[in-house]
């Protein structure tokens, strides 16, 4: 069985970072650099901006935005040359401007988050829960017939289960269940596993497949369920609910 899981120096002009442009946190905060893997290639990132006044100052929550929310032209592949180094960082640069998925996408999230709470658009709970459950993903079966199981934002259902994709939640989502994943003093991990382990002794079908998308519904359904898996999600919103780009309607006790 498998768990797998600066821009300091702008001008004086940029004092209020939430007002920065698409465009300028491409030119600035995006960072981009080469390795060899078979030839040199491009990676690319977005960096952290302090002070945080905007959700997108955050590495975690724009880069679930960069790797999920392009066009495919925009998508630099293969080998490059190292000696046009500096060109193709320009030619990325202009494509990712020229991305109006991810443009747009980047200017409605940051229009959202420096709205007062009250004008930001809100969505029920179990909106946000039902899209956080497809983090937690039964990836496929091993050589000895056990279930693998990862907490990934590269790997889940929101393709196949969401008729209609929400950027803002999503890149919501993969934070809080990462960040509280990754916590040692916060009991998510154990609650994933313990809610994996009651999926593991029941007979799921005959056919591999069968067994995979029905053990993955079932973990989906016992993670929404989950207390802890809620409380992470509820966390997060409560620190960062004056920058996030909505708000969250809570059931009232």
């Amino acid at each position: 069985m498998k768990y797998l899981f600066c821009i300091a120096l702008l001008v004086a002009s940029y004092s209020n970072y939430a007002q920065m442009s698409i465009n300028d946190r491409i030119e600035n905060q995006l960072k981009l650099d080469t390795y060899d893997s078979e030839g040199i290639r491009l990676t690319s990132t977005f960096q952290n901006i302090e002070p945080v006044e905007n959700i997108l100052d955050y590495k975690s929550y724009i880069n679930y935005i960069f790797y999920n929310f392009k066009d495919e032209s925009s998508k630099f592949k293969g080998v490059i040359d190292i000696n046009q180094k500096e060109t193709v960082f320009e030619l990325h640069r202009e494509r990712l401007k020229n991305d109006t998925l991810f443009v747009n996408t980047l200017q409605r999230i940051s229009d959202n988050s420096i709205k007062k709470i009250q004008d930001k658009p809100s969505y029920d709970l179990d909106v946000v829960m039902d899209i956080a459950t497809k983090f937690v993903k039964i990836t496929g079966i091993n050589e000895q017939g056990n279930y693998t199981l990862k907490v990934c934002v590269g790997v889940n259902d929101l393709e196949k289960t969401q008729s209609k994709r929400y950027a803002d939640i999503e890149a919501f989502c993969f934070v809080s269940v990462f960040n509280a994943y990754l916590n040692k003093e916060n009991p998510l991990k154990d609650e994933i596993i313990k809610e994996f382990h009651k999926i593991v002794p029941l007979s799921m079908g005959i056919e591999k497949e069968e067994r995979i998308l029905r053990a993955q519904g079932a973990l989906m359904v016992l993670m929404y369920q989950n207390e802890s898996f809620k409380q992470a999600l509820l966390k997060e919103y409560e620190d960062k609910k004056d920058i996030l780009p909505f708000t969250i309607n809570l059931p009232k006790e």
